[in-house]
């Protein structure tokens, strides 16, 4: 993007500009093959997001895009983000359903993994992925699901057979639930013990997915010991906690902006199955603030001012935690990786490599679900 406009050279070097404030809608070449997305474009601030296919001309079957250095299948097109900056700009890949699944599935799992693990992934990805189509579309979004962990992972063309073999074992198979296609939400690790989704994200109108009864915890074997971060422990100073938690109180309006030095973080209410659900986080003008379990997780792993960057060292892992203090340091062990809701990928590789069947593995995280097929 330059002042003048878009800027995009072709893979023979032709060049041609376009009104930024217009989408620009991108085609591979037809043979199969689509030169990088260049000049000026591949230098701004990008959000990269998947969409359905538009209306008018579509890409051919097997012809792909390259922006930095990954390859997409499908369209891409640009749009402007003022609002974001001056050079911002929004990257949307517009491609069918199942090719996007590969993309995600591919992203989501090791490639080493077995077969159902990577059948489960699909069919749960799947169904996260049109759950959210039809909510982006509701409320008007430029596009349907981000490419990131803020909804799944999506590294475009995927390769790999073993994961083509999985998305196409299970095309338009779906998770359900009262008769309506479940936010089948899944993490990497539980630690043995599930979350509730209505303990960890608002069930207020517009939200009222998340209390289907699928995606509360249930008693289950324990699995994911695989996992290296099936048990964690980190230490952080008091400081660094207290700052961390007071600039998430910032950010999101919370009390607990105000928050001085912490003295006690304990658990005030669990669910069912024994994970923690809320703390209750003390501090030294004798004030208590309550967190869920993913607020305090999140409030941890954010940037403040005089503290360093989280790295995997230092990241709060999850919500299952317990918490030690003395003096000033503040010691954090905890269980599992991600927020604990739905499938457990790591138990999902443990249960595949015993042998069962990826309809098995769902019925085992998402009890009470149907899978049926939408298409």
């Amino acid at each position: 993007m330059t002042s003048q406009g878009w800027e995009v050279s072709d893979a023979a070097g032709l060049k041609g500009t376009f009104d930024r404030q217009a989408e620009l809608r991108l085609l591979p070449q037809a043979d199969g093959v689509g030169g990088p997305v260049g000049g000026a474009v591949a230098s701004g601030q990008k959000n990269i997001g998947y969409g359905a296919p538009s209306s008018g001309a579509s890409a051919q079957p097997g012809a792909t895009l390259t922006i930095d250095g990954r390859r997409y299948p499908g369209a891409l097109a640009l749009t402007a983000r003022s609002d974001v900056g001056a050079w911002a700009f929004d990257v949307i890949s517009q491609v069918g359903v199942e090719e996007y699944i590969k993309g995600v599935v591919a992203a989501e799992m090791y490639a080493s993994w077995p077969l159902g693990a990577y059948q489960a992934q699909a069919v749960a990805a799947r169904s996260y992925a049109l759950h959210e189509r039809q909510r982006a579309r509701l409320i008007g979004s430029r596009f349907d699901v981000e490419s990131s962990v803020a909804d799944q992972v999506y590294r475009g063309v995927e390769m790999a057979p073993q994961v083509h073999k999985a998305v196409d074992d299970t095309r338009g198979v779906v998770l359900t639930w009262n008769g309506s296609v479940l936010r089948s939400y899944y993490h990497s690790t539980s630690g043995g013990r599930g979350a509730n989704a209505r303990d960890t994200w608002p069930t207020s109108r517009g939200f009222e997915y998340n209390l289907g009864g699928p995606l509360q915890a249930t008693p289950r074997e324990e699995s994911g010991m695989t996992s290296p971060y099936f048990r964690w422990a980190v230490s952080r100073t008091r400081a660094d906690v207290s700052a961390r938690m007071r600039q998430w109180g910032k950010d999101h309006g919370q009390a607990v902006r105000e928050l001085g030095s912490i003295t006690q973080v304990v658990v005030s209410e669990r669910n069912s199955v024994g994970r923690p659900a809320k703390f209750a986080i003390s501090e030294s003008a004798g004030r208590t603030f309550v967190l869920t379990g993913e607020q305090l997780r999140q409030s941890l792993n954010v940037n403040a001012p005089g503290f360093g960057a989280i790295v995997r060292e230092n990241r709060v892992n999850s919500s299952d935690m317990e918490w030690q203090i003395i003096g000033d340091v503040a010691t954090i062990r905890g269980r599992g990786f991600g927020h604990g809701v739905g499938l457990c990928q790591y138990s999902a590789k443990e249960l595949a490599a015993r042998g069962m069947d990826w309809q098995s593995i769902l019925n085992r995280f998402y009890v009470g679900a149907k899978i049926e097929r939408a298409y």
